[in-house]
């Protein structure tokens, strides 16, 4: 088990060292912890030095003291945890709020860049009044109440209906959160708006769609074509989370993408 401290926290990591070969660090959705990565890592670790980590609350992270959390709060701890394994350049990948982690760290440390993939996000979630009642609604009750519903969001109709353990197991993922950790990436969700920057990206950038996606729609990733160098894939029949629905496909993506 590694772990270190990152800016007052401690951070929760796995670094799968493999000399020589490219960098690439996973960023988490929002409500989960790194093993959402588990089958795609393990169709890439032969090729490339991974790492991957738990954002604080999530996982085995310590949680944070106060919930007024930024995203480029998240991305300044990523580059704090680069610098402590080492890393001068890496290509980021990020799904959810880890996409809009990665666009913080793509505009605030384009030196420690080498290629962006930004997975069912946008360069904006969600509204005020959305992220206010969640947070209001969590405050008040809990995740519990909202655990279904999130999965049902997270996943395509026809992945869910394959087995009927696939509820019960996520949602565990999601209880296991700590409120305080699930709140203060909320806030950071209701104030992050990229949308005037992105275009200021200049790194080579993969934009992932589900077909499925109730979170993200295809439609709201869009936004994506003012980056300059963008190429924008959907993955059919998946959800928000395809590294979950369809790992081998998108593993498969990932490996094109980074090496052409």
């Amino acid at each position: 088990m590694q772990f270190t401290e990152i800016n007052g926290l401690v951070y929760h990591y796995q670094l799968l060292e493999n000399e020589a070969k490219p960098n690439l660090v996973f960023i988490n959705s929002l409500g989960t912890d790194f093993r959402i990565w588990d089958e795609v890592v393990e169709s890439l670790q032969a090729d490339y030095q991974i790492l991957r980590f738990d954002k604080p609350g999530h996982g085995l992270s310590e949680k944070l003291v106060s919930i007024e959390q930024k995203i480029e709060d998240y991305a300044q701890d990523l580059k704090a945890l680069l610098d402590f394994v080492g890393w001068e350049k890496t290509s980021v990948i990020g799904i959810s709020i880890g996409g809009l982690i990665a666009q913080a760290f793509a505009l605030n440390f384009p030196k420690s860049l080498e290629k962006l993939v930004l997975s069912n996000t946008s360069a904006k979630i969600g509204n005020d009044a959305l992220w206010d009642e969640r947070i209001n609604d969590i405050q008040q009750k809990g995740l519990t109440p909202i655990a279904l519903g999130i999965i049902q969001r997270w996943f395509s109709a026809s992945y869910l209906e394959k087995d009927t353990s696939i509820n019960r197991f996520y949602q565990q993922m999601i209880l296991s959160t700590r409120v305080e950790g699930y709140l203060a990436a909320c806030h950071a969700l209701k104030f992050a708006d990229f949308r005037e920057k992105i275009i200021n990206i200049q790194a080579h950038t993969l934009s992932i769609m589900g077909e499925d996606d109730k979170a993200t729609p295809p439609v709201s990733q869009e936004i994506f074509n003012k980056i300059p160098n963008v190429k924008q894939v959907l993955i059919e029949k998946s959800g928000h989370l395809p590294c979950i629905e369809k790992p081998k496909e998108y593993a498969s993506i990932l490996k094109e993408f980074l090496e052409n």
